[in-house]
C-alpha cells in the first residue's frame, strides 16, 4: 500500500509536534493520481523555468544600405568598423550588401578583408592576403578570371546588389 504525497505531508506535519506521533492511513495512489501529480510537477517546472530564464532581446536590424553608386572613399566606411552601418563589398565594380553574413564578413570574420572596397583580385585568387585585396586584375590567368566570374555569379544570387563603384579620378 503506497501512501499519497499529501498523506506523507500530513504525517510529517503531525509528527513534527511536541513528541506526538500520529498514524495516518492513506489511500493507495491510483494511476490517475500519479498522472495528475506528474502533470502538475511538469507544469510547475515549465512555469518556473520560463519565468526565471532571461530572454535576450534581439539586436535591431541594421538599416538597409541606400541603393546607389558609391565612391571608393564612401565604400571604405562600410567595412564593419562602425557597427551601425551595413557591410558592403565590391566585386568587378558592383557593390553587394553582405550584412546578412556577419560571421563571414564582420570585423571578426575570416573575409572581413574584402569589405569596404573592391577586392576582385582577392576573389579571383581565392586570397585573403592584404596585398591581394584590391581591384587590379593585371597578370591574372584565364582560370583566375573564370574564378572571379564564378564568385560574382555566386554573390549575385546570394546578396542584394546595392550599386556600382565609382572609381576615383587619381587611379
Amino acid at each position: 500500500m503506497k501512501p499519497t504525497i499529501l498523506a506523507l505531508f500530513a504525517l510529517i506535519g503531525c509528527c513534527a509536534g511536541e513528541g506526538r506521533t500520529a498514524v495516518v492511513e492513506a489511500a493507495p495512489m491510483t494511476t490517475m493520481d500519479a498522472v495528475i501529480w506528474g502533470v502538475l510537477l511538469i507544469s510547475a517546472a515549465l512555469f518556473i523555468s520560463r519565468r526565471w530564464t532571461k530572454k535576450e532581446e534581439p539586436e535591431p536590424p541594421l538599416p538597409e544600405p541606400e541603393k546607389r553608386d558609391y565612391t571608393e572613399e564612401e565604400l571604405t566606411k562600410y567595412n564593419g568598423s562602425d557597427p551601425s552601418l551595413p557591410l558592403l563589398l565590391s566585386i568587378k565594380g558592383v557593390i553587394f550588401d553582405v550584412t546578412p553574413k556577419p560571421s563571414f564578413y564582420g570585423p571578426e570574420g575570416p573575409y572581413n578583408c574584402f569589405t569596404g572596397r573592391d577586392c576582385s583580385r582577392g576573389f579571383a585568387l581565392h586570397s585573403t592576403r592584404e596585398e591581394d585585396c584590391h581591384d587590379n586584375l593585371e597578370g591574372l590567368t584565364k582560370f583566375d578570371l573564370e574564378q572571379l566570374d564564378n564568385w560574382y555569379d555566386s554573390f549575385e544570387m546570394k546578396y542584394d546588389l546595392v550599386g556600382k563603384l565609382i572609381k576615383s579620378q587619381s587611379k
